[in-house]
């Protein structure tokens, strides 16, 4: 995943060496993927991320629909 950043947003915030959302404080449960797709939107916030990129990062080049 690269570099083991924090981000805030909202009332959100995302700790991504405990791979972990929490919502206020609180953790928020979502499956692993997820997490690992909604960091690296985050991480690459200032362009377009393709579909490619994410099949290929995310789901490691597995079909998916």
């Amino acid at each position: 995943m690269g570099d083991i950043l924090d981000f805030r947003f909202g009332t959100f915030e995302i700790d991504a060496a405990r791979q972990e959302l929490r919502r206020a404080g609180e953790a928020v449960h979502i499956e692993p993927q997820v997490f690992d797709l909604l960091v690296h939107l985050v991480q690459n916030r200032d362009r377009i991320v393709s579909k490619d990129e994410l099949i290929e990062t995310i789901w490691r080049g597995r079909i998916i629909s």
